[in-house]
């Protein structure tokens, strides 16, 4: 399609960038002639150099700056490190972009850098206010295609994906822009940390004083980076020594607008809805007054994802989804597509506002980097808004507004002509800036409905489920009235879409929802079991499976699972599940006491855990007792009958007093020391015999506190019949032993002497 000029009457101003500056002159490069008030000076370069130790550092000492300027021919003086290992590098003067790329290539082609770039100034992309913008929120409307122009609303369809998500807070989107205001639509405090906006982060730089004016350019808020991402106003005098451009500019509160698109605070009977009521919101300040350094946007891209960035707190909130609604005209840069890798490496989506001059996006950077994903502007009859950027690297269409066809984009605002006047009001506004909005905050319901997409999964389900672009027969009412104004440079003006100028179609809400299978349930918990016994199968309380619309992947670790929780379904195999369905799971109980069994049961991706812990150590045993013996041989070893300790889960301290015992009975394993002995063993117990007859001698074992003693008794003498009578008997025997003593010698003599 071709490129044609704006008509003033309609565009008042196409906001792009020329990236001219004051006249400079330097060795070998010829200085452009730049008017004083030119906004778009550059002053500063970004260089990656190709030294490791240079790209990591925090400062540049001089040696290696002089070895930097030498190969630029321009003196060079370091700013800071910033993400990426890049770092940023002063001019010694403001130039045009051409004077900053001769210098920046000639650091490449020197092969001291892996990349310089002119740290060029970005912009919202927003067209002016028109009087003809409508004031209520068509765009979200129920979609209407098929009729004739003029009755059809080519809206994003929210109402049916409301149907089946509003989205989750646990989605953040970072909306970098011009930062934000409190709003009671949004969030009555945006710094608390509590609500519907995270902790932001202001990264707009102080620019250096410039040789040529001796003018410090300072953001309206007075400071540099700092955490507070509140929108001072981006408004501009006439001569604004940096980007004053004869005519006063007020303040746009392009950030507040932007968010409440994305995030307001919907159906609470106030102010204006958003794409997604539930989201978290992360304002990234990188727009000021004269638009957006790219070194400032870069690395606000990459703190919002969580990635460090030198000289800034780490975000504690990683953003999934990246809103940026500016832009500026040229190619991709390569530290625009590092950043964006980096991005996408994280899991975050890139959405970037395609531009408003009417042109092919090719000539518009970010929109025009790969991986990202590009939108164009329609109106509400489905034709590309008449400022709106086009061409092959545009992915997808959302209704962006159009003054002539249907009306602008209706959000949250402020009135203040300079400063805020924290007012809470409502205002409508048009640009590829309030389509890209659309955009992000369908792809926060997106992710909401299924956090595992991927940035390709979520092109590729915007760009099946697009709405198509409608082929009305010759010319449209908008067409011919544009045609008319000599919009077109002369030729007819024909603004319908085709997927290759506008991308797949217009983004369909209601479409790309439904299409999400929600294979991802409600999250789900088992409830922990304690003091079960040792070795035994534990079954876990029954979950019911909530919140998916197809079967979802079943997977246990560590245990078994059984869909309805019946006794014979239980099995370790992968297998899929229904919303509804009830599952328990069940393990065996661990062998040792006060130890933790874990089952794993993964749903879609969520994870549940139960939990078993057996019953403490216990080392005391049930009671035991040892037979006694009697009739004993004084001074012979006696041994106790075998005795199983029982009633203990752990091994047990065994003691002994008086005698020996042995573990299993071993005659060749008794001991005195003492020792340990599980449940379940047997015990003996053996000791020497008292030496005389009729006497007791006791053994005292004692397992984990409990005692029991093993008594032998030695035999009882042969009672006479009386005290004197039992001595007489205990004579007599004495001298029966002694008369077989000597018979016996005597009958060996005898036998000798025959």
């Amino acid at each position: 399609m071709q490129k044609y000029p704006a008509s003033p009457a309609l565009l008042c101003v196409a906001i792009a960038i020329s990236l001219a500056g004051a006249s400079a002159h330097a060795a070998s490069i010829p200085s452009s002639s730049l008017s004083a008030s030119a906004s778009n000076r550059v002053t500063q370069l970004i260089v990656q150099p190709k030294r490791f130790d240079l790209a990591q550092a925090q400062r540049l000492d001089e040696s290696s700056l002089a070895g930097l300027s030498q190969a630029a021919g321009v003196t060079l003086t370091h700013v800071r490190a910033m993400s990426g290992q890049a770092q940023i590098l002063r001019l010694p003067h403001a130039m045009s972009a051409d004077e900053a790329q001769a210098y920046a290539r000639r650091l490449v082609e020197a092969g001291v850098a892996i990349y310089a770039e002119p740290d060029r100034w970005m912009y919202p992309m927003r067209a002016p206010n028109d009087p003809l913008y409508a004031d209520k929120q068509w765009h979200y409307q129920k979609l209407v295609t098929g009729m004739a122009y003029g009755a059809n609303s080519y809206t994003l369809n929210l109402p049916g994906a409301w149907d089946i998500t509003t989205g989750n807070s646990s989605v953040v989107v970072a909306v970098i822009d011009s930062g934000l205001l409190p709003h009671n639509d949004i969030d009555s405090n945006i710094m608390d940390g509590v609500g519907r906006v995270a902790p932001g982060y202001d990264f707009i730089s102080i620019v250096a004083t410039d040789p040529d004016s001796g003018v410090v350019y300072p953001p309206n808020d007075g400071d540099g980076r700092d955490p507070d991402p509140t929108d001072p106003g981006d408004w501009q005098a006439a001569d604004d020594p940096m980007c004053g451009n004869g005519e006063d500019k007020n303040s746009s509160w392009h950030g507040t607008h932007v968010a409440g698109t994305i995030g307001a605070l919907s159906n609470n009977n106030l102010g204006v809805a958003a794409v997604a009521w539930d989201v978290t919101l992360l304002p990234v300040r990188v727009l000021g007054k004269c638009g957006g350094l790219t070194s400032d946007i870069v690395d606000g891209m990459r703190w919002a994802a969580g990635i460090s960035v030198p000289g800034v707190p780490d975000n504690a909130h990683p953003a999934r989804v990246l809103n940026m609604s500016l832009g500026g005209e040229g190619v991709c840069e390569t530290v625009y597509q590092s950043a964006i890798n980096d991005v996408r490496a994280k899991g975050a989506v890139v959405v970037v506002a395609a531009g408003n001059e009417n042109q092919n996006v090719a000539n518009s950077s970010p929109a025009n980097c790969a991986g990202i994903i590009s939108v164009a502007a329609t109106d509400s009859q489905g034709q590309r808004a008449y400022y709106s950027n086009y061409g092959k690297e545009v992915n997808i269409a959302a209704p962006g507004g159009d003054s002539l066809v249907g009306g602008g984009i209706y959000s949250t605002e402020d009135g203040g002509a300079r400063a805020p006047l924290y007012d809470n009001v409502y205002g409508s506004k048009q640009g590829t800036s309030m389509a890209t909005p659309h955009v992000a905050g369908l792809v926060a319901l997106m992710l909401a409905r299924d956090s595992g997409l991927t940035p390709d999964k979520v092109l590729t389900t915007l760009q099946a489920t697009a709405t198509p672009f409608p082929a009305y027969a010759g010319a449209t009412a908008k067409d011919t009235f544009l045609t008319n104004e000599g919009y077109c440079g002369g030729a007819p003006c024909d603004f319908d879409c085709t997927t290759s100028t506008c991308g797949a179609g217009v983004a369909n809400a209601e479409a790309a929802i439904a299409s999400l299978g929600k294979a991802k349930p409600d999250p789900f918990s088992f409830v922990a079991q304690g003091d079960v016994v040792l070795g035994a199968v534990i079954v876990s309380n029954s979950i019911t499976v909530s919140g998916i619309n197809v079967a979802a992947p079943v997977s246990v670790s560590n245990g078994e699972y059984s869909l309805g929780c019946a006794a014979d379904g239980f099995t370790s195999k992968a297998g899929s599940v229904n919303n509804g369905q009830t599952v328990c799971v069940r393990h065996t109980s661990a062998n040792t006491p006060a130890t933790k069994t874990d089952t794993t049961l993964t749903i879609g991706g969520v994870v549940g855990v139960f939990s078993s812990t057996t019953v403490p150590p216990d080392t005391k045993p049930d009671a035991f007792a040892f037979a006694p013996v009697s009739g004993v041989t004084p001074g012979s070893v006696v041994t106790s009958a075998p005795v199983t300790i029982r009633g203990i889960n752990t091994k047990a301290p065994v003691s002994i007093v008086n005698g020996e015992y042995s573990i299993g009975c071993l005659a060749s394993g008794f001991s005195s020391q003492p020792g340990t002995i599980s449940n379940g063993q047997t015990v003996c117990v053996r000791h020497t015999a008292a030496q005389s007859n009729g006497a007791s001698f006791t053994s005292t074992l004692n397992v984990g506190g409990v005692s029991a003693g093993f008594t032998s008794t030695t035999a009882t003498p042969v009672s006479g019949g009386g005290g004197s009578m039992g001595l007489l008997t205990a004579a007599s025997l004495f001298g029966f032993a002694a008369w077989r003593r000597l018979r016996g010698s005597r009958i060996s003599r005898d036998r000798a002497l025959r």
